[in-house]
């Protein structure tokens, strides 16, 4: 029961992780949408301006960054069911050959 119990507490810990990194996401997304806006609508010469345009490929990286963990993390929990299936499958085997 040991290993179900730590693999619990670490889907716990993952799931934790991976909403908080998708309201991080959010925000980042919200300043990356908020900046094309402002590039696009308000000044149309910000657009030929380095800094304007490196701030804007520095949103996107990030955003591409934080989607990235947020499938890593996704792998991970799946991982996690996987073998808390396999367990309990062993365990519900152990329990009829031996009752």
């Amino acid at each position: 029961m040991e290993k179900i119990d730590v693999l619990n507490k670490q889907l716990e810990y993952l799931k934790f992780r991976m909403q908080l990194q998708e309201h991080v996401l959010f925000i980042f997304l919200g300043l990356l949408f908020a900046s094309i806006i402002f590039v696009a609508v308000v000044d149309g010469q910000a657009a030929r301006r380095p800094v304007v345009v490196a701030t804007v490929l520095l949103l996107v990286a990030v955003v591409a960054f934080m989607a990235y963990l947020m499938i890593h993390i996704k792998h991970r929990i799946d991982k996690i069911y996987k073998k808390v299936i396999r367990l309990m499958e062993t365990r519900a085997f152990k329990d009829t050959i031996y009752n």
